[in-house]
């Protein structure tokens, strides 16, 4: 029953209330305000109310949150930057608000056409860099207000730096080289310059030095050497070059005579007068080398020590060419006869004693004073007048024959000996004649012993034989007292 009651209740409400609302006058939406909700949105972000509150405006001027709309946001491009129209709807009322699709965020840049290889003193250019900025749609547009920090590059300094690009917060950055400074020219030292014929070429101890435009200067080794010219076997001197990155520098070598096997000599002067001072003139050395070659050669040494122009004879000349030798004889001529003398000689000969220049004693002397003993050989005798069956003083002219201006003369006589000894030889048929020898001697005055050898039959031919094989088979007479006997003595 209480249920009831209850029920009637509230339907006796309900119907008072009905009733009074139908007296009152009608409260009616008038508008409606949409505020509060996010209005910018990044590129690429979905729309969203967050935040957004719904009011609804009445006719009585009452006012209330509603959250029963409804909205369009149909016209939103979130790919697309710009401003979009959110429409809000309520019971036939709308409301709008505008949002905003920020442009695409900058994720980078990119740089690309930068110069990146500069020379030692060069200063820092971009060259044709091209700086792009990338965004989050994918998109790229180069830009030209970027910043560029250089600050790190230095230009005397080789070596590799890095360049920093700035734009909106963004950077990017690339590598630039200063390369070494640039090779100016090369310079080398220390090289074997001289070489023996035949000997391999070899650098010997040779030093590079690189010589750059900073005015530093390193020691290389990986240069090259070109030696193409060098001949080890010709004497010569040759042009070697040294080449590195393009720089070249050159010494000269050279390669020297072959070694002397041996030297000839030809054309000397090999005689002297006496007191004349050596000279090797017209000496003529070749050196024979090891290549066969031969060659006329100026600097030599003669070596003629033993040489003494004062005493005649011969003497060996020694000529030394790089340790060979060779010699030759020259002769200084005995020194001019001076002068003739005499220390001895036979005044006095008997009639029919034959003149004999060995009867004189002496020397031939030199202006050196050396002597040479007197003979036939150096001098001649010339006896004026001398017959040796004649009495009487005779002139000896004696004369050097080297020097027939020197003279000396002296006198010698002829005079009667004190017995003549005579010896007849003859034949048979001649014994009368001979008989009268004594008799002729005595009449010119001499003391005289005679004797004769014959053979009756024998002729001059027959003598010579009888001498040839001392054959005495002769007759002998003595004449003694005025009269001949056989035997000696009488």
């Amino acid at each position: 029953m209480k249920k009831l009651l209850k029920t009637i209740s509230i339907l006796l409400i309900c119907t008072l209330c009905i009733a009074f609302s139908a007296c009152a006058p009608q409260v009616e939406l008038t508008t409606i305000s949409a505020t509060g909700a996010k209005i910018e949105f990044a590129y690429n972000e979905d729309f969203s109310s967050n935040g957004l509150v719904v009011k609804a405006q009445y006719s009585d001027g009452s006012e209330e949150e509603i959250s029963d709309y409804t909205i369009d946001s149909s016209a939103y491009n979130k790919t697309v930057a710009g401003t979009y129209s959110i429409s809000v709807n309520y019971n036939g009322k709308s409301a709008s608000y505008d949002v905003v699709v920020n442009a695409p965020s900058l994720t980078g840049i990119t740089i690309s056409g930068a110069k990146t290889q500069f020379a030692w003193n060069e200063n820092f250019t971009v060259g044709s860099l091209v700086v792009k900025a990338v965004y989050e749609d994918g998109n790229e547009e180069i830009i030209t207000d970027y910043t560029i920090d250089s600050s790190a590059y230095n230009k005397t300094v080789a070596g590799t730096y890095s360049i920093s690009v700035n734009y909106n917060g963004k950077s990017a950055s690339y590598d630039v080289v200063v390369n070494a400074p640039s090779l100016t020219g090369i310079t080398i030292s220390g090289a074997k310059t001289q070489f023996s014929w035949n000997e391999n070429f070899t650098v010997g101890s040779l030093v590079v030095t690189a010589r750059y435009a900073d005015n530093s200067e390193i020691e290389i080794t990986d240069y090259t050497v070109d030696s193409s010219a060098y001949v080890k076997n010709v004497a010569d001197v040759y042009v070697i070059l040294v080449n590195y990155n393009g720089q070249s520098a050159s010494y000269e070598v050279e390669v020297g005579q072959p070694p002397v096997r041996s030297i000839t000599v030809s054309g000397a002067k090999t005689e002297f007068e006496w007191n004349e001072d050596f000279s090797a003139t017209g000496l003529v050395v070749k050196a024979r080398y090891a290549d066969n070659s031969r060659v006329d050669v100026d600097d030599y040494e003669v070596d003629f020590s033993t040489f003494d122009k004062t005493t005649s004879g011969g003497y060996m000349i020694t000529v030394t060419y790089q340790g060979k030798s060779a010699t030759y004889n020259v002769i200084v001529k005995v020194a001019p006869v001076s002068s003739i003398e005499i220390t001895s000689y036979k005044e006095e000969y008997t009639i029919y004693e034959d003149f004999s220049s060995s009867d004189i004693n002496g020397y031939i002397v030199r202006i050196s004073g050396e002597k040479e003993e007197l003979s036939t050989l150096n001098a001649t005798f010339d006896v004026v007048g001398y017959e040796e069956f004649k009495l009487g003083k005779f002139s000896v002219n004696i004369k050097s024959k080297e020097n027939e201006s020197v003279t000396h003369s002296l006198d010698i006589e002829s005079v009667k000996t004190d017995k003549l000894k005579v010896l007849l030889i003859g034949e048979g048929m001649g014994i009368d004649s001979i008989t009268y020898v004594p008799n002729m001697l005595s009449n010119l005055g001499y003391e005289y012993e005679v004797a004769m050898m014959y053979d009756y039959e024998s002729t001059l031919g027959i003598h010579y034989n009888y001498y040839l094989s001392n054959d005495s088979s002769y007759n002998f007479r003595y004449y003694k007292n005025g009269k001949w006997d056989t035997m000696y003595g009488g």
